[in-house]
């Protein structure tokens, strides 16, 4: 059976699908009070460098530590056409490999948050930043030897979060043990490209399967959905006789003694890439909650700068967004305890952009579907078409 073409698509799939870059892919802006187009576009095209020399090492050893000079370094920077210092990368993978996982030397990991920290401070060229897009930054790297990113020797992949514990991106690897034997030259080598390796193949190497699962695997991270073996959390109220009886605070953790428990693209147990029925609850309770969280943020921040402003109470447009909010809030809560996470993650949704301040108008309001750079639309939040589910 031929998939359905994205006109076939029902709109709540289409909304759910992000601006994932393709080979020369531009998106437009949009300005988020009309919804048109800015004229401004955001490159969201994959980039592929191969990276220079770095301008030293750090060599460290039990009794000090010292920069030495890299003999291959060029004498001028590398930059790329569109504005990033390449040199500069190769600078910061040789100072997070000389972090360590704890920060403590060498010992073939490749510090995650140091180079996080690095792009956040070179955003441009690499993931800019717009206001009113969720940039998310994929960092993909063919590491020498035995180097892999955060741990050593035991993953390729993680999906890193702000230092406030926010999602931020993810960065992925192969290194020299598991990389395909078809990455190397001089099999098919495009003219001008530097032979890296004399023969096709090593022994001791793997085949490889490149970064398409890892990638996907911790994409999935960074979208919210943990390991199934992580086990799962839950609240009920406390018994009677326990310090807290009757109220909610009873936690429990179950299901994280087994290894595996459902197939799902974030599994040790195997290469599985389908979004299951429980993964797509999974994501969407999550979203109502962060949807949830934000508007509350929004309120307070809104609350902060009147304060600051020397009001004393809160403004009429403030109110009347908070009551406009709750009601939003109190229908995502009648859908989620429903069992309709789909329409309750869509009125939480719009509870964080009343809580924001842009005013629901006719115009604004859509049925769900893909939502362009910038753009802001209410959803309309109609409950599911079943008369056994009591709202």
């Amino acid at each position: 059976m031929r998939s359905p073409t994205r006109a076939q698509k029902p709109d709540w799939v289409g909304s759910a699908e992000p601006n994932v870059g393709r080979t020369g892919q531009k998106i437009p802006l949009y300005d988020p009070t009309s919804n048109r187009a800015t004229g401004e576009q955001l490159d969201t095209s994959p980039k592929y460098e191969d990276l220079p020399a770095p301008d030293y090492h750090v060599h460290s050893s039990a009794a000090d530590t010292e920069i030495v000079p890299e003999p291959l370094a060029t004498e001028e920077h590398v930059h790329t056409g569109y504005g990033v210092d390449l040199t500069d990368i190769s600078n910061a993978i040789e100072k997070a490999k000389a972090y360590g996982v704890l920060g403590l030397g060498y010992d073939d990991s490749v510090n995650h948050e140091v180079f996080r920290d690095f792009v956040d401070d070179h955003r441009h060229g690499i993931a800019d930043r717009v206001e009113g897009v969720n940039t998310i930054p994929s960092i993909n790297m063919v590491f020498e030897k035995a180097y892999t990113w955060a741990l050593p020797a035991i993953v390729g992949g993680i999906a890193v979060g702000t230092a406030d514990g926010e999602a931020w991106g993810v960065m992925n690897n192969v290194n020299d043990r598991f990389k395909s034997c078809a990455s190397h030259y001089p099999a098919g080598r495009p003219a001008g490209k530097p032979q890296s390796m004399p023969v096709p193949c090593l022994p001791t190497q793997e085949s490889g399967t490149g970064f398409s699962y890892t990638i996907e695997h911790e994409a999935a991270h960074n979208l919210g959905l943990s390991h199934p073996h992580d086990g799962s959390y839950g609240v009920d109220k406390c018994p009677e006789g326990s310090e807290n009886a009757g109220e909610w605070k009873c936690y429990w953790n179950g299901l994280g003694w087994m290894f595996d428990i459902s197939a799902a693209p974030t599994t040790y147990a195997m290469s599985y890439r389908p979004y299951e029925v429980e993964d797509q609850d999974n994501l969407q309770r999550g979203h109502v909650v962060e949807y949830l969280v934000a508007a509350q943020d929004a309120l307070r921040a809104r609350l902060k700068r009147q304060v600051e402003d020397g009001r004393s109470t809160p403004t009429s447009a403030w109110s009347r967004d908070y009551a406009a909010m709750k009601d939003w809030r109190a229908k995502a809560a009648r859908l989620f305890r429903a069992g309709d996470y789909l329409h309750a993650e869509y009125a939480a949704r719009n509870a964080s952009l009343v809580a924001r301040g842009f005013p629901q108008t006719a115009r604004r309001t859509v049925a769900p579907k893909l939502v362009q750079a910038g753009q802001v639309f209410y959803f309309r939040v109609n409950r599911q078409n079943d008369r056994r589910i009591a709202y």
